[in-house]
């Protein structure tokens, strides 16, 4: 029987004097390696491709993949806004200015001490409002840190709470298909049995009542909700308006919030 192969074979010699010597640092042996015969083919039959068995999904059409569901962007919602102040008024646009200043204001300077908090506001007020007298703009910067220091807003803008929370989950529709909600929280408040959504609205007229809230601002803060239930099972779920023209804190009821669940 004949081998498959030969074994390669080696030997050994001295190294060469090209390769010996100090300055290469090195001294031993070279090894040679002879190459052996090819290796013999097996003698067996070729295979040809209908011999081969096919998976069967290989012939299958191939299935529609299900769209992805569309995010849900309760602060972009798809229904019109209410009404916004103009901010082509009488007053040059200030009273429209004012609202995203306060919005403004009330997100940075819960990071600063509260002894620096004035002469911040009184600098942001000055540079985004320069037109405005300066009598309305310190005004103004002393309405944003009095109500920082407010007790009814202690908790808000205590150090409970983070402001521009981005939140993304799933929760089921009540047609019972699954949304994707994406949003980002103004301020969010976690206490030890609850958790308080807190949205800021610039250039809204204020509702003097609850009952008057925009249904869009109640689904807002509902999908809001849903989407902290998971991450919050175990504590209540309340949920605030804050009006800046005022400013104003309006807490929406559970019972109005279930309604539109």
């Amino acid at each position: 029987m004949r081998e498959a192969a030969t074994k390669a074979q080696a030997k050994s010699e001295p190294r060469p004097a090209s390769l010996n010597g100090a300055e290469e640092g090195w001294e031993g042996e070279v090894l040679r390696v002879s190459a052996g015969a090819m290796i013999a083919a097996a003698d067996a039959p070729p295979t040809t491709a209908s011999e081969i068995a096919l998976p069967a999904w290989l012939d299958a059409p191939i299935p529609e993949l299900p769209d992805p569901p569309r995010p849900l962007t309760p602060s972009r919602p798809s229904e019109p806004d209410p009404a916004t102040i103009s901010p082509l008024g009488e007053d040059q646009g200030w009273r429209y200015q004012r609202g995203r200043v306060i919005h403004h204001l009330l997100e940075m300077l819960p990071q600063l001490p509260r002894e620096a908090r004035l002469g911040a506001a009184e600098v942001f007020v000055a540079r985004r409002s320069s037109a405005v007298p300066i009598a309305e703009r310190a005004a103004l910067a002393r309405d944003v840190t009095d109500l920082l220091d407010a007790p009814d807003f202690a908790e808000i803008f205590g150090p409970a709470s983070r402001a521009e929370v981005p939140v993304v989950a799933t929760r089921r529709a009540p047609d019972g298909r699954t949304e994707v909600v994406s949003g980002q929280i103004d301020r969010l408040v976690v206490l030890e049995g609850e958790v308080w959504v807190v949205d800021f609205k610039s250039n809204r007229p204020a509702p003097m009542q609850v009952l008057h809230v925009s249904q869009q601002y109640v689904r807002q803060l509902v999908a809001y909700r849903s989407a902290l239930a998971s991450l919050y099972g175990d504590r209540k779920i309340r949920c605030f308006l804050l009006w800046t023209e005022g400013p104003r804190l309006m807490e929406i009821p559970e019972d109005m919030l279930n309604a539109h669940g």
